[in-house]
């Protein structure tokens, strides 16, 4: 049973304090009266209370004072004020000050009773609040499972009152649960139950994997009676990432012994014992796993010389960006560093699924260099196929060995390894090693070779990456060159139309002007030059919209994407002998970006024009479509067909332009063609709508 509250009284009417004690007597409090303020300091400073009922208006220092000094107290009781209708706002400061209620005299017993009621109830609350809280640093203190569980233990011992509780752990391999840990007045007799069983609340809660109270265990017939005294349970499950370790239980002498509060505090003490535990096997995992990585280091010290060799090979192989010189390079490294007859250098070619031989030293290399095996043919094969090592001491004995390049029986191989080439999760190719001199491969031998074949790695990507980077630098510089043409053709172009066409009709303008002068007094003269000047202005106007819509055309930032694209199509449909059309899909009135609206656009441009210059075609269609989340553009014409690659390849960099265009977006073109169907370009670009 828990232990009875305590409560302070004080105030200076003796009959109030007599009322008081005797209002709150049937609720088997422990209660102490005092008539002043030196007395209340006195009782507050030797003894811990629950509740004082502190009346405001005492003689000399008042309630407020004693207020003041239970504030300061690192334990503070809670205070209920005692006041009369007059000191209503001194009440209210009160309250301010950390008061938890205040009672108006005359006051009713039962107001009383509830006020004080709440008071202890909150108390008791913040009681076992702030020993779980301390306790809780205690729990993640244990560094093993033994300290982590007897601290469980003691925190439960600190926020709960019962007769024994205890620690079950689940034991996987025997499938049972056997009480780890345990506090009581007695020793219980069993110390395992069954998983597979129906018996015990503690296995009832590893089966849930939620708390469980049984205010009466008699009436339970999943009970295993091993302590004959028990007459109510609590139990709640240790859970680790929603995996149940164990069980944290509470058992009491009394019926309905506990109650939801109770079953709270337990759970919340299960969910900290749990990770404190689990904690603890993971430090104690981590110190296992420390004394073997000491023993890896000693083993690593002891193959020095060769960690050494292997850090010279990386250098050296790294040395260089020429992915020829690279793959060479690491072929006839291996062979100095392994003392073997011949090593391979084998590369993945996705399109054909197949292995090449790029790089061979030693006996027989000119025999494979240039060879292919298919995936899974051969050691090298299999080991690309499995993503795994392979070690075969004696080929003989081996039937995945492949001897189609060794016809001649040049190297009377003895043995053979070879490990996998992995970058990101991909096998790019397969390093492979045959025939040590004097003896047969052996495990050391493989994990020497799978060592080299980390650096190898790296030499071999970052040798195709410069050759990508080169080439990209190349198409970069090509694409620069193009942009300063274009600019340059660009401006010439708008500057013989300004000269050529504006610049002519503003000096007709100008002279027509002078005409209209000399005329001034003819009035049928004035009309007509008017007349002339009004249809050169418009002739004029019309010129420069058609300059200003071959730079950008305004459609495209008032009206969006679609309307200048139906707006281009329908022009190019009218200045040219090829049927063009437009459809869009699914965008209605929606905007895009203008960032993607201006590289769709100038896609659309870029391959209407090659259309109109190299596919010979007699009809092009331009389709705009939403597509989810993605902005899809087609333009496909019926032409005589492209040549992707060669066309790239050829200086046509227009198609560049478009591609760059596209994954500046981290979009995608794709371009399909052939002598029958045409060219279509399909240009793909994750879009974010807005509204126009």
């Amino acid at each position: 049973m828990p232990k009875p509250s305590k409560i302070l009284i004080v105030d200076d009417d003796q009959e109030i304090c007599n009322l008081l004690s005797q209002a709150l007597s049937p609720l088997e409090y422990e209660i102490t009266c005092v008539q002043d303020v030196s007395q209340a300091l006195g009782q507050i400073k030797q003894d811990q209370f629950s509740v004082v009922l502190l009346d405001l208006m005492l003689p000399g220092p008042d309630g407020t004072d004693v207020l003041k000094h239970i504030h300061k107290q690192q334990t503070k009781p809670e205070v209920i004020m005692l006041t009369a209708h007059s000191s209503l706002e001194t009440a209210v400061e009160a309250l301010r000050l950390g008061a938890y209620d205040y009672l108006t005299k005359p006051f009713r017993i039962n107001t009383v009773r509830s006020a004080v009621r709440r008071a202890v109830d909150k108390r008791r609350l913040e009681t076992k609040l702030t020993t779980i809280y301390n306790l809780s640093h205690e729990i993640a203190l244990a560094q093993n499972v033994d300290q982590a569980i007897q601290a469980v233990l003691d925190a439960t011992s600190g926020v709960l009152e019962f007769e024994s509780c205890g620690i079950w752990l689940i034991d996987q391999e025997k499938d049972e649960l056997r009480r780890h840990a345990a506090r009581g007045s007695e020793r219980e007799a069993t110390f395992r139950l069954p998983l597979s069983d129906e018996k015990g609340i503690t296995v009832a809660v590893v089966r849930s994997g939620e708390p469980l109270y049984v205010p009466n265990v008699k009436d339970d017939p999943r009970y295993v009676a091993v302590r004959a005294s028990t007459r109510s349970e609590l139990a709640a499950p240790l859970k680790v990432k929603g995996r149940v370790i164990g069980v944290l239980n509470a058992e009491s002498v009394e019926l309905d012994g506990f109650d939801e509060s109770d079953l709270k505090l337990l759970s919340t003490l299960a969910a900290q014992g749990a990770a404190a535990i689990e904690n603890a096997r993971l430090y104690e995992q981590a110190q296992q796993e420390i004394k073997e990585r000491r023993q890896v280091e000693e083993e690593i010290k002891q193959h020095n010389a060769q960690l050494t060799a292997l850090n010279e090979i990386g250098q050296a192989i790294n040395a260089t960006l020429d992915l020829q010189e690279t793959l060479t390079l690491i072929a006839d490294l291996s062979i100095q560093l392994l003392d073997v007859e011949a090593t391979s250098v084998l590369l993945y070619d996705k399109a054909d699924d197949d292995l090449q031989f790029a790089a061979a030293s030693g006996l027989g290399a000119n025999l494979v260099i240039g060879q292919r095996l298919a995936m899974g043919q051969g050691i090298a094969g299999w080991a690309a196929q499995h993503g795994e090592p392979a070690l075969v001491p004696d080929v003989s004995k081996d039937p995945r060995v492949f001897k189609g390049f060794d016809r001649e029986n040049v190297f009377a191989v003895r043995s053979s390894m070879c490990v996998p080439l992995r970058s990101k999760d991909q096998i790019i190719g397969v390093l492979e090693a045959v025939n040590k001199k004097g003896s047969d491969f052996d495990q050391d031998d493989l994990r020497l070779l799978s060592l080299l074949a980390a650096p190898a790695t790296t030499a071999i990507e970052n040798a195709r990456l410069f050759e990508k980077v080169d080439a990209g630098r190349e198409q970069l510089q090509a694409l620069s060159r193009r942009l300063v043409d274009v600019q340059e053709a660009e401006r010439g172009r708008v500057a013989r139309e300004l000269h050529d066409e504006t610049g002519q009709a503003l000096s007709s303008l100008l002279l027509s002007l002078s005409m209209l002068e000399q005329n001034a007094g003819d009035p049928v003269a004035v009309i007509t030059r008017v007349n002339e000047l009004e249809s050169m202005v418009d002739r004029t106007l019309e010129n420069l919209h058609r300059l200003s819509v071959n730079l950008r055309p305004a459609s495209l930032d008032y009206l969006g994407l679609a309307p200048a694209l139906e707006h281009y199509v329908e022009l190019f449909d009218q200045r040219h002998s090829i049927t063009s059309r437009f459809e869009t899909i699914g965008l209605d009135d929606e905007r895009l970006p203008p960032a993607v609206e201006t590289a769709i656009y100038r896609i659309v441009q870029e391959a209407m024009t090659n259309v109109l210059r190299h596919a010979q075609a007699t009809r092009v269609d331009v389709l705009l479509e939403r597509r989810g989340d993605q902005i899809v553009t087609i333009i496909e014409d019926d032409g005589v067909g492209l040549d992707h690659v060669a066309a790239t390849k050829s200086g046509r960099l227009g198609l560049l332009g478009m591609q760059e265009r596209a994954e500046m977006l981290n979009g995608t073109l794709t371009i399909e063609s052939s002598a029958s169907a045409g060219t279509t370009v399909l240009v793909e670009i994750p879009g974010v709508i807005r509204n126009a």
